[in-house]
C-alpha cells in the first residue's frame, strides 16, 4: 500500500504538465481528486494502523553497498501526517482552480504535487538517508 501511495503521487507529479496544457487552471480538479482518493485509501488503513497498532511497512534494497534501503513505515503518527498531506492537499488544489485567473498554472500544480510527494515520503521514511532525500525535495 505504501509503494502504491508513493507511485500514485509520483505519477500525479509527472502528469501535471499534460493536465495543465489540457485544462489550464482547472487542472487542479483531477489532482484534487487523486489526493482525495489517496486520503480515502489512507483512512481505510486506520483500523490496522491505529486500532491494532500494526504499522504498515515496505522495504527494498536501495544502496546495499552502504546499507541503505528504501524503507517506508506508516505508524500512527505517519498515518496522521499522511492524512494531513493528502487531505489538505486536496483542499488546496480544489480551491486553487477558482482562485487563479484563467490560464495555465503549471508551476503551481507541479510544485505543489511535488511538495505533497516529498512530504509524504518524509513522514513515511524509516531510513535516515531516505529521510534526508525527501527533506531536500521539500526545499524545491
Amino acid at each position: 500500500m505504501l509503494l502504491l501511495l508513493m507511485i500514485v503521487l509520483a505519477l500525479t507529479v509527472a502528469s501535471t504538465p499534460l493536465l495543465d496544457r489540457l485544462l489550464g487552471r482547472n487542472a487542479g480538479w483531477p489532482v484534487a481528486a487523486v489526493f482525495l482518493g489517496l486520503a480515502v485509501l489512507v483512512a481505510a488503513q486506520a483500523p490496522q494502523v491505529l486500532g491494532a497498532g500494526v504499522p504498515l511497512e515496505f522495504s527494498r534494497p536501495w544502496m546495499p553497498q552502504i546499507g541503505v534501503s528504501l524503507h517506508l513505515r506508516m505508524d500512527g503518527l505517519g498515518w496522521l501526517f499522511t492524512m494531513l498531506v493528502t487531505g489538505i492537499g486536496a483542499l488546496i488544489m480544489a480551491y486553487s482552480t477558482r482562485y487563479f485567473p484563467p490560464g495555465r498554472r503549471l508551476g503551481f500544480y507541479f510544485l505543489m504535487s511535488l511538495f505533497a510527494l516529498a512530504m509524504t515520503g518524509l513522514v513515511l521514511a524509516d531510513d535516515v538517508v531516505l529521510l534526508f532525500v525527501f527533506w531536500e525535495l521539500t526545499t524545491i
